[in-house]
């Protein structure tokens, strides 16, 4: 009996997966379908006359100041310094970006920076890596007393500021 109960459940449940599929989908000329996601971006055709409508997030909706963005075909974000060109060899961080973007880059280094900039901050790297942030507008002087936190920045990279207040509020920014 309760195998039988199994059966019809699963048969109701793909039921149900193939009319959902099938929402939004007319055959006639102005059919669209949608998925999910946040501006409409024409994609293939899903019956011959169909167009599908997929969703994706504006490759916009990813830029920082000193960084031109865009999205590749499968979703990964592509980061550029101005004046930079996508070429076959580059870097790719899976997962690394905002919202879990796979991010690719010419270089480690300009994605690095890229995921490091945050509003109201100004970064940069040492020469050992480690990350320095300061408030913007202040003085990008390092001084010898310090607030360091080990693996806490992008891809795990050790951060240090002048003051705990820099470091938390820095930290605390979703960037």
């Amino acid at each position: 009996m309760s195998f039988d109960f199994g059966i019809k459940l699963t048969a109701a449940l793909s039921l149900i997966i193939v009319a959902i599929m099938l929402v939004g989908c007319q055959c006639d000329e102005s059919c669209t379908k949608s998925c999910s996601g946040s501006d409409t971006v024409a994609a293939e055709s899903c019956c011959g006359s169909c167009k599908v409508e997929k969703t994706t997030a504006v490759a916009v909706d990813f830029d920082k100041p000193g960084f031109q963005t865009s999205l590749d075909d499968d979703g990964r974000l592509w980061v550029l310094r101005p004046g930079e060109e996508k070429k076959e060899k580059h870097i790719t961080l899976v997962g690394a970006g905002p919202d879990g973007k796979t991010i690719k880059a010419l270089d480690r280094q300009t994605a690095l920076k890229y995921l490091s900039c945050k509003p109201g901050f100004e970064t940069l790297f040492d020469d050992d890596g480690r990350l320095w942030v300061f408030r913007k507008g202040e003085e990008q002087e390092r001084p010898e007393k310090h607030v360091t936190r080990v693996g806490v920045g992008p891809l795990g990279t050790t951060v240090k500021a002048k003051d705990r207040e820099t470091l938390d509020a820095y930290l605390a920014v979703k960037g």
